[in-house]
């Protein structure tokens, strides 16, 4: 438990975590908002749903000039072992059943594997001007949350230092920002009615994917650089 919501706090529970038990692994889990190709319906996350990223983007470091525009070095890639691992666990229904929460709707969840934006804010409209130029950076973005990169900064810190340590993150899709204006129920209130759900899913997903066989040895991930 970090206390409260941000990349720095984040970062230095993980940096703590890292100290005192020495992990071989960090698995990162909790809520995010979802996001859906506007262009096309119905296309994308949906409420539930579990996100496990393969590449995470700090999306609040960037140069403000006529707009702004993120910097594409603050993003890091999740170890590579443990995303193959998931992803094979992904194809399975079982962890299904360590979901202890009643859905609010009736669709099961399904586990996504995608790139995750992280960053300060709250967002309850992508169209905004700000978080729009995010998504023109980075369009293949799936769910958007407040704590990813930090933990991927602090995890890229002790790898430097030759601490052998894999990380990956592991998020239930509790709301779905979408454009003022949507007639149906946004923000805060679709978080409060899912977020129950989302975290049971989230760690659902987690609890199954351990209990099925997780021990393999870490790779040495790298941040991600522009090419």
């Amino acid at each position: 438990m970090i206390g409260r919501a941000g990349t720095n706090q984040s970062a230095l529970a993980a940096k703590e975590a890292v100290r005192l038990w020495k992990p071989r692994y960090i698995i990162f889990s909790g809520i995010a908002g979802g996001l859906s190709d506007l262009k096309v319906k119905d296309a994308g996350t949906r409420l539930g749903d579990v996100v496990i990223a393969d590449v995470i983007h700090g999306y609040e470091y960037g140069k403000i000039d006529e707009r702004f525009s993120p910097r594409g070095n603050w993003t890091f890639r999740t170890d590579q072992g443990l995303l193959t691992g998931a992803i094979a666990f992904s194809s399975k229904e079982t962890w299904h059943q360590h979901i202890k929460k009643e859905s609010p709707a009736r669709w099961m969840p399904k586990a996504i594997i995608g790139e995750i934006a992280s960053g300060e804010k709250v967002v309850d409209d992508p169209t905004n001007e700000f978080f729009s130029q995010v998504l023109e950076t980075w369009p293949k973005v799936k769910a958007v949350e407040m704590e990813g990169a930090g933990v991927a900064s602090a995890i890229e810190q002790a790898q430097s230092l030759s601490i052998p340590v894999g990380f990956i993150m592991i998020r239930g899709i509790s709301d779905l920002p979408r454009p003022k204006g949507d007639d149906q129920d946004r923000g805060n209130a679709e978080r409060d009615a899912w977020k129950e759900y989302a975290s049971s899913s989230a760690a659902a997903f987690t609890i199954g994917w351990i209990a099925d066989g997780l021990p393999i040895r870490p790779s040495t991930s790298k941040r991600v650089s522009d090419s």
